[in-house]
């Protein structure tokens, strides 16, 4: 007879997916809103399907003058705003678990520099998943005849 202990049960990994890398790097004046390069660990641009979340796990920012925002879409008035870089390097860490974007959506780099000629880098990791990580709950009828 043989016997399997589980100690602490099955916990998700907070670091699931695929591993991916997020660039930028453009001069202000030449900029108007736009999205991160993600590449694959090999380098090849890896595009986001539409079924797809991207988990944001750190970032850093060099922008030689004025700032540059990373937010959710391509406006900062109507987006969500998850950095914001300036001169001197930032840098943009979150917890363990990332930071999650919407399903199927990129950030977006949005300058602002009074400098045209000022440079814009900004470069982080992050991770690919499935876009949700729980089915759908069931009805309370079908929970109760299953006991959940």
């Amino acid at each position: 007879m043989s016997h399997v202990c589980i100690g602490n049960g099955l916990k998700p990994n907070p670091m699931a997916g695929d591993p991916v890398h997020l660039g930028f790097s453009s001069t202000a004046g030449a900029t108007t809103p736009q999205q991160f390069v993600v590449t694959d660990a090999n380098g090849a641009v890896r595009t986001l399907k539409t079924t797809e979340r991207l988990v944001i796990t750190d970032m850093v920012g060099d922008i030689s003058a004025g700032h540059a925002e990373v937010c959710n879409s391509s406006t900062l008035a109507s987006s969500t705003l998850i950095a914001s870089f300036g001169p001197n390097n930032g840098q943009w860490f979150t917890d363990g678990e990332g930071y999650p974007m919407p399903v199927g959506l990129l950030p977006w780099i949005i300058p602002n520099s009074t400098s045209s000629t000022a440079i814009i880098n900004v470069s982080g990791t992050a991770r690919i998943m499935e876009g949700t990580t729980q089915g759908v709950r069931p009805n309370w009828r079908e929970a109760t005849a299953r006991g959940d």
